[in-house]
């Protein structure tokens, strides 16, 4: 078979052209009796063409990338990059489970602190500190707003109350 763009020679199984790459419209399709008279196993059809095009020398033009190497991490280069250790992690978290006393803790390191993953760690606690401040207030304002209805459960499941009726 013949390619229509270049009218070069092309093998009747082929899909592409091998000289120009155009694609061949209507493959023709051979029954396996044809292929085993032939005596020539499907899609192993020798390639005399160059898969890659070549300059004046006959060499193929492979592009090169230049190799770069990764970069290594870097070497904590100050105080302020240095490590904080497990045992004053441990602390910080002993202290910041306290209401009151984490509270002054976080806010006294944050100000002063010159580590800057200390830092992080002490303003994530105060995070944690508002959201359950918040949720505190919150409780007491609602505990407020139904406290007949607290006082009306307890003292009818309970026996208990929080202030006594008038």
């Amino acid at each position: 078979m013949k390619c229509k763009s270049c009218g070069a020679e092309v093998s009747d199984q082929a899909l592409f052209c091998t000289n120009c790459g155009a694609k061949i419209d209507e493959p023709a399709v051979s029954t396996l009796a044809e292929d085993e008279a032939k005596d020539v196993p499907v899609g192993l059809e020798e390639i005399h063409e160059p898969l890659l095009p070549a300059d004046e020398a006959g060499k193929a033009e492979v592009p090169v990338v230049p190799f770069t190497a990764p970069a290594a991490p870097a070497e904590p280069s100050g105080k302020e990059d240095k490590p904080v250790s497990a045992a004053l992690f441990f602390w910080l978290l002993f202290f910041g489970s306290l209401p009151v006393i984490g509270l002054f803790v976080n806010i006294i390191i944050v100000s002063r602190a010159e580590r800057v993953n200390l830092k992080n760690f002490c303003v994530a606690m105060l995070v944690w500190h508002c959201i359950f401040l918040f949720l505190i207030l919150v409780g007491l304002v609602l505990g407020i707003i139904y406290l007949d209805h607290v006082n009306d459960f307890l003292s009818r499941y309970f026996n208990i109350m929080i202030l006594p009726k008038f």
